[in-house]
């Protein structure tokens, strides 16, 4: 690894568009269409057929674009549901920002706003003009809610106020057909041309602080709660590894008596690689020994995967 210094190439086919989600999964549009990888981009897979657009939420949900409609998966793409419908003009460019908001960009140039939570777009800005220029190849968000503009043989537009008002950002640049743009973790952009990759002198100012750990575990780990004994809450840490596929895996933590009846059920869903923690509020439960069981489960089957026990005190 030597920071861009030498590049391998991974794949021939023209590329729109570059994203990885929180667990390394790599999803690119290829000649029009949406292919993924699990190894680092040394072998791709084919998601989706025909997609203009693809961004990734804080959840790892997938939002792909394809003529006028909006398309997600909350699996890696395994499968998808209708989304949105009816975007005027066909979709060009999809993004998220800060706010969770989903930010649309028409092919005609008008950027749309479909808010988090909400099935209904507004009108952020009617048309991308700035001097006359209408060929715009991207668009992208920063994490300040930056927006930047790259447009055909004019450079980089920047906005700090939703559209209002441009700036151009093209010192240093000397071909100004810009194709893409994105911020590492460290504040600095990076922009390809034509002309090949281009790195900012200097940070973005006021970068937020990534307060979530980005080392994932490399094994499953149910810790005992605490505290133990306890009354009436107790906490379950645990820890879901990162898999061969990235992908989530079926988790599950139920709570049982001494005698095996089930008795609350504290968590039964997807969940990505990471660290987790999950109360039990045993306040309408009595006094007595219980146990507590972590099963995960893989998408490619195998009941049992993994499963662990423990044992707490209620004590009232």
């Amino acid at each position: 690894m030597d920071n861009g210094e030498t590049w391998t190439m991974l794949s021939d086919d023209h590329c729109y568009s570059l994203l990885i989600n929180s667990v390394g999964l790599i999803y690119s549009i290829q000649s029009g269409d949406l292919k993924r990888s699990f190894d680092n981009g040394d072998s791709w897979e084919l998601v989706r057929n025909g997609s203009n657009g693809i961004c990734i939420d804080e959840d790892d949900n997938i939002f792909c674009a394809k003529e006028n409609k909006i398309y997600k998966s909350i699996d890696d793409g395994e499968n998808w549901s209708l989304f949105i419908d009816g975007i005027q003009d066909g979709i060009h460019k999809l993004v998220k920002n800060q706010k969770g908001d989903l930010i649309i960009k028409t092919y005609y140039n008008q950027l749309l706003i479909l808010p988090k939570g909400s099935q209904t777009t507004s009108v952020l800005i009617d048309r991308l003009y700035h001097g006359g220029i209408v060929d715009n190849t991207d668009l992208y968000i920063d994490n300040e809610d930056n927006i930047y503009l790259l447009q055909e043989n004019e450079g980089i537009l920047f906005s700090a106020d939703n559209g209002n008002n441009w700036t151009e950002l093209n010192s240093g640049i000397e071909d100004l057909f810009v194709r893409c743009i994105v911020q590492n973790v460290d504040g600095y952009l990076f922009i390809g041309t034509n002309d090949g990759i281009y790195r900012s002198k200097n940070p973005i100012t006021s970068i937020k602080e990534n307060t979530q750990s980005r080392e994932l575990p490399n094994n499953v780990n149910l810790s005992q709660n605490y505290p133990n004994p306890f009354n009436p809450v107790t906490t379950i840490k645990y820890n879901i590894p990162l898999n061969e596929r990235r992908e989530k895996l079926n988790v599950k933590i139920i709570v049982y008596d001494i005698l095996g009846k089930e008795v609350a059920t504290l968590v039964n869903k997807k969940q990505k690689p990471g660290n987790y923690e999950v109360n039990w509020n045993a306040i309408n439960v009595p006094s007595g020994i219980y146990l507590y069981r972590l099963r995960v489960y893989s998408f490619s089957g195998g009941a049992g995967d993994f499963a662990e026990t423990k044992k707490m005190i209620l004590l009232k």
